[in-house]
């Protein structure tokens, strides 16, 4: 996904989109506009470096390069070998940033600016390019030799030279999801990007599980697809399998996420012991790209046993598949229910474990981001436990279930996972009962400032802030694994005008971006307001929604 609907990816080097006739407006005087989301270092010479368009005259000086990055991640203009204006800043946050690019061909003057702010002018050579070049994405007859990667959105040519202001509103528009002249911009829905099961990867023969298929916009499933989907999911393997037709919006192994919604919930029962393979047939609109799982080694192998443990929203449940949570708050109302197949009847479970307070053996995997941060971050009943496993006294009732309160005090996306060894049947042979939860996400709980530069700060002057995600305990503390995730989670800063107020305020330009996160905390040190007065500094999650 783009800044304003869609965007390409391009290398610098072999993906570029040619355009007839583009030269004739690049080679003079002209304003280059464009969003640019990368995080690729360039080179100091432009002719070795990625660029979004321009063309180099190998021995000469009849060329010209239109927003080159440098080894340090600044974006430039200039023609010939004379050095035009550079950013003051690096643009290679992996973030969306706003370029604009000027040239004015009888004076040499060049301009950039980043997120709607003129960040830098210098004068580079006169004159016209008679060099012919038609690609965006790349310098033309270039010395780069390898790829590049960078996302472009809302590339835009003018054939004069922007004001100050005409760059201001552009930025305003585009950030706003609006079109550059401030009309209201449609996107297009084509499909999803491809369609992700989600589950515990393991069940008992006699009770259904939940699978729940969501529709992502992206590969990273940052953004949901909300136009909806039909299909048909399969299972291969030797066990049999019944397809809850009263569940997932049609009959059999059929689902329909419906419009306005991103995904929908099947039952399912592997009715005899052992593993399958779930996927799903004949989608539509067909996503661009394959099915995946959150489960299973291969990837969405489901196992079911005849005896196991399975987390509920109900004492006398199915398994449930539990949403979203919040860092450092508990979650009750749930129960850990261990269940064994029926002698008499294997369609049916009965209690593995009944009336009795007995010590179960209960952990975490990290699953998003893939490492635990050292200690025990998570509690059960308010024992905290490790994640190897710790043993926790429960209190299981007639039905085989014991209540559970679950918490996690870090974010990321985890599975809770239950060990207990017992002899079922009254027999004599052991047996080990293992369950595990769904993948569940942990979001934080809120952000806080620190370290903000005392005022009274000069308009338009740089100043820092110090960002933390939080959880929620009633003394928060930082949750350390975020913006470790495999596609890190960001954060964009803002303002709130506060003072002045009234009829002739205005709410002036701000920018600025944040540093990675290293346990929990981020520093921005080129926050901007242009205007004077009094704001307030907000912190939301880039994507929206955590995970």
């Amino acid at each position: 996904l783009g800044k304003v609907c869609n965007a390409g990816t391009f290398n610098g080097f072999d993906k570029y989109v040619s355009v007839a006739g583009l030269s004739n407006l690049l080679s003079g005087t002209a304003t280059l506009s464009f969003w640019i989301n990368t995080t690729q270092t360039g080179n100091n010479s432009p002719w070795r470096a990625p660029g979004v368009s321009g063309v180099e005259h190998r021995g000469g000086a009849d060329d010209v390069f239109w927003g080159w990055i440098n080894a340090s991640g600044k974006i430039a203009v200039n023609k010939g070998n004379t050095l035009g204006a550079q950013s003051s800043s690096n643009i290679n946050s992996g973030t969306w940033r706003y370029i604009v690019l000027t040239r004015d061909q009888s004076t040499g003057v060049t301009k950039a600016y980043v997120d709607g702010l003129l960040n830098n002018t210098r004068t580079s050579a006169t004159g016209v390019v008679t060099r012919p070049f038609s690609s965006i994405g790349r310098i033309e007859n270039s010395y780069l030799s390898s790829a590049a990667p960078f996302d472009l959105d809302e590339v835009k040519v003018f054939s004069a030279v922007l004001s100050d202001a005409q760059v201001s509103a552009i930025y305003a528009n585009e950030n706003a999801g609006k079109n550059w002249d401030g009309a209201a911009r449609v996107c297009p829905i084509t499909g999803p990007h491809h369609l992700e099961i989600q589950s515990s990867g393991s069940g008992l023969t006699c009770a259904a599980s939940t699978l729940t298929i969501r529709a992502c916009a992206d590969a990273a499933c940052a953004t949901l697809y909300t136009g909806g989907v039909s299909g048909t999911l399969s299972a291969t393997g030797t066990p049999t399998v019944n397809w809850d037709g009263t569940t997932g919006g049609a009959t059999g192994a059929g689902f329909v996420i419906p419009s306005g919604s991103s995904s929908v919930t099947k039952n399912v029962q592997v009715a005899t012991a052992g593993s399958v393979v779930f996927g799903i047939g004949a989608p539509t609109p067909a996503p661009t790209s394959t099915t995946t799982c959150n489960f299973g080694s291969p990837s969405c192998t489901f196992t079911a046993q005849t005896a196991g443990f399975i987390f509920s929203n109900t004492a006398t449940g199915n398994a449930y598949a539990f949403p979203a949570q919040v860092s450092g708050i508990a979650s009750a109302g749930l129960f850990l229910r261990a269940l064994q197949t029926s002698t008499s009847n294997p369609a049916v479970c009965t209690p593995a474990i009944i009336g009795q307070t007995t010590p179960v053996n209960l952990g975490y995997a990290c699953n998003n981001p893939s490492t635990c941060q050292p200690g025990s971050l998570a509690t059960v009943n308010a024992t905290a436990i490790a994640p190897a496993g710790t043993a926790v006294n429960l209190t299981f009732d007639a039905n085989g279930s014991a209540p559970v309160t679950l918490r996690y005090d870090d974010v990321g996306q985890i599975t809770y996972n239950a060990s207990k060894t017992v002899t079922p049947f009254g027999g004599s042979t052991p047996v080990t009962l293992t369950g595990s939860s769904n993948a569940v996400v942990v979001a934080p709980h809120h952000f806080d400032f620190s370290n903000v530069t005392a005022g009274p700060i000069k308009a338009g002057t740089n100043f820092s802030a110090t960002v933390t995600a939080y959880n929620g305990l009633a003394t928060p503390t930082a949750t350390p694994n975020f913006g470790k995730e495999a596609t890190p989670e960001q954060v964009t800063i803002d303002r709130v005008r506060y003072k002045p107020t009234g009829a002739g305020t205005s709410d002036g330009l701000f920018s600025g971006s944040l540093g990675a996160f290293n346990l929990g905390t981020a520093t921005a040190n080129n926050l901007n307001w242009s205007e004077v007065g009094i704001i307030d500094l907000s912190a939301t999650l880039a994507s929206g929604s955590y995970l």
